[in-house]
């Protein structure tokens, strides 16, 4: 995808439009068309697994964590608290679990939720300020209402696609399986 232009040289910004591109290029290159060798419900970790190699890439160029907004928030558990979860923000959220596997013997921590966002310090604020979410101390919440706030805030929609007017009438029927997903499973 180097070679074609979609992925650049050197580091780049992380966008919705390269994120759509790269998923789209890879469908198309198993000859398959948008979203048959993935279930629809599969979107998210599609997006999540996508945001991860992109990250990656770019902290493999010399990336400087500090000097970018994008990331991922993400929601983490532990049995020992089990009215608790935290929701908090990295570049490396396969990183973190395992810094907080460090401070339990068990290594209980599970990592509940993450998705990819464009600036993971003003999403991770906007979910711990909701009126919604209790906050307990500091980034740790109630998990009361938590899991749907914070679903529901960092869901990808159809602004997301608005990039792609050539793609539209395809992407219409696509985002309609997904929003019917998002339905059912929250």
């Amino acid at each position: 995808m180097i070679e074609d232009g979609i992925i650049p040289t050197g580091i780049f910004p992380i966008t919705q439009k390269l994120i759509y591109e790269h998923i789209c290029r890879e469908m198309d290159m198993r000859n398959n068309g948008w979203f048959s060798t993935i279930e629809d419900r599969n979107l998210q970790i599609k997006i999540r697994n996508t945001a991860v190699t992109l990250v990656n890439l770019n902290i493999e160029r010399g990336l400087k964590i500090k000097d970018v907004d994008y990331g991922f928030v993400y929601m983490i558990s532990n049995p020992a608290f089990p009215n608790h979860v935290k929701i908090g923000m990295t570049m490396d959220v396969f990183s973190r679990l395992k810094q907080y596997q460090t401070y339990d013997p068990f290594r209980q921590f599970k990592l509940e939720h993450y998705r990819f966002v464009l600036d993971r310090r003003e999403m991770e604020r906007g979910i711990l300020d909701h009126p919604e979410v209790m906050t307990e101390n500091g980034e740790w919440v109630h998990r009361s209402q938590s899991r749907k706030i914070f679903l529901k805030m960092t869901k990808w929609n159809k602004n997301y696609f608005d990039y792609f007017s050539e793609e539209r009438e395809r992407l219409n029927r696509s985002m309609n399986r997904i929003e019917a997903y998002y339905k059912m499973y929250g």
